[in-house]
C-alpha cells in the first residue's frame, strides 16, 4: 500500500516538474564548463549569502516596526526551522526526480519571497517572506552537495567541497559588509532587493547552462539509492552529522548574538559588525583551504577530529573572555576566529565523509545532515536570546558545551571505521 502511494506521489510530482523543464541545453549539458562551476558555487552560496546579508538588518527592522527583540528574532529562528523542514524532502525528491528541476523550482520561489520582503508593510510579512526565502535557498545548498558526489565522486571530493566552501565563503564575507552598506545608504529593504537580483541572475543562467547530474529514471526500488550501506544505520555517518551540526549551531548562535552585542552593548555601527565578521569568515576559509590540500593524505575522519579539537580550544578561550573580562570587539571575535579555523578544517571532510557512506543515497544523506544542521542552529540561536540572565554568560555556555560535544562526536568515524587501515 505504501509503495503504491509513493509511486503515485512521484508520478504527480514528476508531471508538475516536467512543466518546469526548459528546452535541451545548447552545450549538451556539460559539467566541465566554467559556467557549470560558477552555478554550482552560486547554488552553494545563495543560502549562506542570504542569511548573512540579512543579519545586520535585525536591529533596523526592530526599530522600524517598533517591536521587541524576541519578535524580530522570529525572522531568524523560524527561517532556520523552515529550512530544516525542507532539506530532507528536497534531498529525497532530487534522488528520484533529478537535481535540476528541484533547483530551478526552488530558485523561482526564492526570487518571489525576496520581493515580498522588499514591499512588506509589517513585521509579519517580513517574517513570512524570510521563512520562504530561507527554505528555498537551502535547497541549493543541500543539492549542491549531492551534485558534487554525482560529478566528482570517484575523485577527492573533500578537495572539491573545500574549493566550493572557500569560494562560497568569499561571498559570505562580503554579505554582512554589503548588508551594512546598503542599510546605511538605502535602508534594510534594499538588502532584499539585492537578494532578489542575485536569485534572478542565477535562475536565468541555470535555465540555459545547468545540466542534470543524476538521471531522473534512477528511482526504482532496486536502484542505486538502495545499494550499499544504509547511512541511517551507520555510526560513522552519525558522527559526521553530530559533529558538523553542533559546529553549525554554535557558529550560528555566536554570529546572531554578536550582532546585538556589537550594536547595542558595544554601541558599534552595522558596518563594524560586518568588518569584524570578516576575521571570522577568513579563519573559516583558511581552515577549509587547509583541509582541501591535506585531505588526501590525512583522511576525512582524522581531519574532523583535529579540527574539532581546535574549535573546542577556541571555545574555551572565548567563553573566558565573555564571562571574566571587559568585553571588547577583539575579545569577542579573536577567540572565535580560532574556533572558526577548526570548524573550517572539519567542514569539507564532514560533508565528503557523510555523502560517501552510500553515494547512491547522497541526496537524502545530504538532506538529513542539513536538517540536523538547521535544527540545532534553531535551538541554539533561540536559546541564547530567550534564556534568562546575562546573554554573554549564556553564549559562553553554549559555545563550550557545543564545541565540547562536537569533539566527542568527531571520534565516531575513527572508532567505527568500516574499512580499517584505509583513509576515510
Amino acid at each position: 500500500m505504501l509503495l503504491t502511494l509513493k509511486a503515485k506521489f512521484l508520478q504527480k510530482v514528476k508531471h508538475m516538474m516536467n512543466g518546469l523543464k526548459p528546452a535541451p541545453l545548447p552545450d549538451g549539458g556539460s559539467t566541465q564548463t566554467m559556467m557549470f562551476r560558477f552555478l554550482l558555487i552560486a547554488f552553494t552560496a545563495v543560502g549562506p549569502f542570504s542569511l548573512n546579508i540579512f543579519k545586520p538588518c535585525l536591529p533596523w527592522i526592530r526599530a522600524d516596526f517598533h517591536i521587541p527583540v524576541d519578535t524580530v528574532q522570529l525572522a531568524l529562528s523560524l527561517s532556520i526551522a523552515s529550512s530544516a523542514a525542507v532539506t530532507i524532502v528536497a534531498g529525497w525528491l532530487s534522488d528520484h526526480l533529478g537535481r535540476r528541476p528541484v533547483l530551478l523550482f526552488s530558485t523561482h520561489v526564492y526570487i518571489a519571497s525576496s520581493a515580498l520582503c522588499v514591499v512588506a508593510p509589517g513585521i509579519w510579512a517580513v517574517i513570512i517572506g524570510r521563512i520562504v526565502q530561507a527554505a528555498s535557498s537551502t535547497v541549493g545548498l543541500v543539492l549542491s552537495r549531492s551534485i558534487v558526489q554525482d560529478v566528482y565522486g570517484k575523485g577527492n571530493t573533500t578537495a572539491v567541497f573545500g574549493k566550493l566552501a572557500f569560494v562560497g565563503m568569499a561571498l559570505v564575507v562580503v554579505a554582512p559588509v554589503l548588508g551594512g552598506a546598503l542599510i546605511e545608504v538605502s535602508g534594510w529593504r534594499m538588502v532584499f532587493a539585492a537578494t532578489a537580483a542575485f536569485g534572478l541572475l542565477i535562475v536565468l543562467l541555470a535555465h540555459r547552462h545547468f545540466p542534470e547530474t543524476r538521471p531522473i529514471g534512477d528511482d526504482s526500488e532496486g536502484g542505486a539509492e538502495n545499494s550499499g550501506i544504509n547511512p541511517f544505520r551507520s555510526p560513522v555517518y552519525y558522527g559526521y552529522v553530530g559533529q558538523s551540526s553542533l559546529h553549525f549551531g554554535v557558529f550560528f548562535a555566536f554570529s546572531s548574538v554578536s550582532t546585538y552585542l556589537m550594536v547595542e552593548v558595544l554601541q558599534r555601527p552595522a558596518m563594524d559588525y560586518g568588518l569584524w565578521f570578516i576575521s571570522l569568515a577568513a579563519s573559516l576559509a583558511g581552515g577549509v583551504a587547509l583541509a582541501g590540500t591535506i585531505a588526501d593524505r590525512t583522511g576525512n575522519a582524522r581531519l574532523v577530529l583535529i579540527g574539532s579539537f581546535i574549535a573546542f580550544a577556541g571555545g574555551l578561550i572565548g567563553a573566558h573572555f565573555l564571562v571574566a573580562e571587559q568585553l571588547t570587539p577583539i575579545r569577542l571575535f579573536i577567540p572565535a576566529t580560532l574556533s572558526g579555523f577548526g570548524m573550517g578544517i572539519t567542514l569539507p571532510a564532514a560533508l565528503a565523509g557523510s555523502t560517501a557512506v552510500n553515494p547512491g543515497r547522497a541526496g537524502i544523506a545530504s538532506g538529513f545532515m542539513s536538517l540536523m544542521h538547521l535544527t540545532v542552529a534553531t535551538v541554539l540561536s533561540q536559546l541564547v536570546v530567550e534564556w534568562p540572565g546575562d546573554q554573554k554568560a549564556v553564549l559562553a555556555g553554549v559555545v563550550v558545551a557545543g564545541t565540547g560535544m562536537a569533539f566527542i562526536f568527531s571520534a565516531l568515524p575513527l572508532i567505527f571505521n568500516p574499512k580499517k587501515g584505509e583513509k576515510q
